[in-house]
């Protein structure tokens, strides 16, 4: 059993912009999609709108490789069948007849709480989630002009310095 946090995929450090500065380890090389495949046989509906929609948003990121297609599949698979156990409680209610005619908590809650979970794990992994997408950095431009950022309202430059410091800080880190 592995302990501790799992690794982060070496595109989504890229993407980050190496904040540890360490040296990328070298990754087996799955090539890149350039070009995203028909969605697999089998995916429900909602599987199929997933995998195009979030497909297409890993391949234009560049981090979507031939290796990474079957937790793609996996990840929308359980997407679909959440989404099929929501539209089950919604049909029947949260609340379902037992076998003796006692009211019990539908079982399609369980399905979509198990598939949910299952679906937000694989996300994190593509860096789908808010927390994964946190840490990664993106260039945004400044909130301030350049000429004011540089001389300030006045033209003087007194807190060009301290203003590039704190963009800076909030970019790297």
């Amino acid at each position: 059993m592995m302990r501790g946090r799992p690794p982060k995929p070496t595109a989504l450090k890229r993407l980050a912009g190496n904040p540890g500065k360490r040296r990328l380890p070298e990754e087996p090389e799955y090539g890149a999609v350039t070009r995203l495949p028909r969605a697999p046989r089998g995916l429900g509906k909602y599987g199929r709108a997933l995998w195009r929609s979030v497909g297409r948003v890993l391949v234009e990121a560049g981090v979507l490789t031939r290796g990474d297609l079957v937790a793609l599949q996996l990840m929308c698979i359980h997407y679909d069948l959440a989404m099929q156990a929501l539209e089950e409680v919604r049909a029947l209610g949260i609340t379902v007849e037992g076998d003796k005619g006692t009211v019990k908590k539908n079982p399609a809650l369980q399905v979509w709480r198990d598939n949910a979970r299952a679906f937000k794990e694989f996300a994190a992994h593509f860096g789908l989630t808010p927390a994964a997408r946190a840490k990664i950095a993106t260039m945004r431009p400044p909130e301030d002009d350049l000429w004011e950022l540089l001389f300030g309202e006045n033209g003087e430059g007194d807190r060009a310095e301290e203003k590039i410091d704190d963009g800076v800080e909030a970019v790297v880190g």
